[in-house]
């Protein structure tokens, strides 16, 4: 099964998801996940604030990427 992501730099995921979040519909929304170099709680919070699904700091494997995107 494919599965369709985006990936963006950390400055614009941030206002990305937000505005996703407000424009959603009901229904099965996407996944959003956070990528950054640093493994920081404060940008893990700050993504789940934004209303992503998770965070991954780079680098990360292929399977830590399937994981997060089927948790999300």
């Amino acid at each position: 099964q494919a599965i369709q992501f985006t990936l963006a730099d950390m400055a614009t995921e941030l206002e990305a998801a937000r505005r996703i979040r407000a424009l959603e519909r009901p229904g099965a929304p996407p996944p959003i996940l956070g990528f950054s170099g640093e493994d920081r709680l404060d940008l893990r919070m700050e993504c789940m604030a934004a209303g992503m699904d998770g965070y991954l700091p780079k680098p990360f494997t292929a399977d830590e990427l399937r994981g997060a995107l089927e948790r999300g």
